[in-house]
């Protein structure tokens, strides 16, 4: 056996090519065919020639190619570098870096730069990528899925504000209509400090006591200030949270909410993901509600825009935070194959504890008897509604003589379900006790969650880098480039692999297990997703459907 020489000063006779120096499966390449897509895009010509107008009159050092720091940027978040800082050692180093960015070598601050002037551009990025797997037929648009998870914002708990209760817009008119009332009583209506008479119909009336208010609270501190921030971001934090109306708000980011997630308090934002049945995030967007109620419908509408429309048939699954009268009615409204997880069906599938015989899980809902049917079968009928919240009351007198009071209702005259479902809604809690419902159901999990996964799990991202929620979108933007363009790179492989060859078994491939196929018309299931559903549901032993009011 013979050991190969070892020199660090090899000359070479004639100059290598960059490109010879990269190898030819590296997916941070795929980079060059994003930005290529990109150039034909009226946003992507718009920002160039913003960005040579910029420059071309700017004194100093030649500016970077635009084309040169995206295509790098966009590298970087395909190899899992999000940091600038990283990102501008990593082109320094790494051979494919060298060939990407031209043997050029920009520094973090201009990386850094150049993500926050052109958020749109990497956005755009993000949707290349779903037109990538379109153009070569990989997405499954039979079946997608939404989701989100809570990602702990870059902020100090102990930097914030606290606002008092009166200085929130509603609390002090609340109180500043009571003082009034007041006066009315001692001295009379006529005070000789009415409305000007121009004031003529009530939202002109609304305005200008909300000004009143505003210019009184300025006046005198109403706020707690946490920690030792400087003033101004004191004062961006007082503006925060009067336009919001929220008590606490962080002086380090302020569009960042105070959320409680799995026993810990902080500031968090709420990122969504849309998931077809090949795993390719299709749509994406962050938030402040701690609640997913109003997000169904945004995110719906983004993804079929970013597909260019979804079939008819398509099922659209979700988790039981996004079933509310207005999204089951949309629905219904766009016809929309919707499989929104009702509450109680969520609670029998995730229970960590044995529900009793008379837990409100069992009292079934009757269509044709218009009631509730309790453990003991009874039939609870409609009493009225609540005087606040205008809940529907179901109860029946004869649980006064029933054998199981004691056990059922100790303390009260009567059982009472309070019912505060519509009909769209309860028509989709009529769906969602189905088999085959639970069938399409359990397939969610396993398209969407697995997402979050290996954001949290393999790229360690735990807390997101970024403050400010347009900065925290593009920082999401380049998450999703990472996982689709990995993805896309995974199943083309797939694809040319003799049929036969048994396929890696890991989370993002395990619809693969025939890879020939993976796709029959653009709108179908993959052969083996489709025949192996992951059913966990008790629901789908159940005899009879359960549509308790909770």
């Amino acid at each position: 056996m013979t050991i190969k020489g070892y020199n660090k000063n090899i000359e070479f006779l004639l100059p290598k090519k960059l490109s010879d120096y990269v190898s030819e499966g590296e997916n941070c390449l795929l980079a060059e065919k994003i930005v290529e897509g990109l150039k034909n895009d009226p946003i992507y010509q718009k920002a160039l020639k913003d960005y040579h107008k910029k420059h071309a009159s700017s004194a100093g050092q030649a500016a970077y190619s635009m084309d040169m720091l995206l295509t790098v940027i966009l590298a970087g978040a395909i190899d899992g570098i999000f940091q600038a800082r990283k990102l501008a050692r990593v082109i320094c180093r790494d051979t494919a870096f060298i060939y990407l960015s031209g043997d050029q070598k920009p520094d973090h601050s201009t990386i850094s730069r150049f993500k926050k002037s052109f958020k749109l551009l990497i956005k755009h990025g993000f949707k290349m990528t779903i037109q990538m797997a379109k153009d070569k037929n990989l997405l499954n648009l039979g079946r997608i899925a939404i989701d989100s998870a809570k990602y702990k914002a870059n902020a100090c708990l102990n930097q914030r504000i606290v606002a008092n209760e009166d200085y929130l817009p509603e609390k002090a008119l609340e109180k500043l209509f009571s003082m009034d009332e007041e006066d009315d009583q001692l001295y009379g209506d006529n005070k000789g400090d009415e409305l000007p008479e121009d004031l003529l119909n009530q939202k002109q009336i609304d305005e200008y006591v909300k000004k009143q208010v505003k210019e009184e609270l300025k006046k005198e501190q109403s706020y707690t200030v946490k920690g030792n921030a400087p003033e101004n971001k004191v004062e961006e934090a007082i503006q925060e949270s009067y336009d919001r109306e929220e008590k606490i708000i962080s002086t380090t980011d302020k569009d960042s909410k105070l959320m409680k997630v799995k026993e810990e308090s902080g500031f968090f934002y709420n990122v969504q993901n849309v998931v077809d049945g090949n795993h390719f995030v299709i749509g994406l967007d962050v938030g402040t509600d701690a609640n997913d109620y109003k997000q169904f419908i945004r995110m719906y509408e983004q993804a079929n825009e970013n597909v260019g429309g979804l079939p008819e048939d398509c099922e659209v699954l979700t988790d039981n935070g996004y079933n509310t009268e207005e999204n089951c009615k949309y629905c219904e409204d766009n016809n929309i194959n919707g499989f929104l997880q009702t509450r109680q069906n969520a609670m029998l599938i995730n229970a960590k504890k044995e529900y009793g015989k008379y837990s409100i899980i069992n009292f079934r809902w009757s269509e044709e008897q218009e009631g509730y049917i309790c453990p003991e079968g009874h039939l609870l009928t409609y009493q009225g509604k609540t005087p606040k919240t205008k809940k529907e009351i179901y109860y029946t007198t004869e649980c006064t003589n029933c054998p199981a009071k004691d056990k059922c209702n100790p303390k009260g005259k009567y059982r009472r379900i309070y019912n505060r479902y519509s009909e769209e809604q309860r028509r989709m809690m009529d769906k969602m006790s189905q088999e085959q419902s639970q069938v399409s159901y359990s397939r969610r999990m396993g398209m969407v969650e697995h997402i979050f996964g290996h954001e949290k799990k393999n790229l360690n991202i735990t807390q997101l880098n970024h403050r400010g929620i347009d900065d925290i979108k593009t920082e999401k933007y380049l998450h999703a480039i990472n996982f689709n363009i990995n993805r896309y790179a995974k199943l083309t492989k797939e694809n040319i692999k003799k049929p036969g060859k048994s396929s890696d078994s890991s989370l993002q491939t395990t619809l693969l297990t025939q890879p020939i196929h993976i796709m029959k018309e653009n709108h179908d299931y993959s052969q083996s997703y489709n025949e192996s559903p992951l059913i966990t549901s008790p629901l789908l032993q159940a005899n009879e459907p359960i549509l308790a009011e909770l």
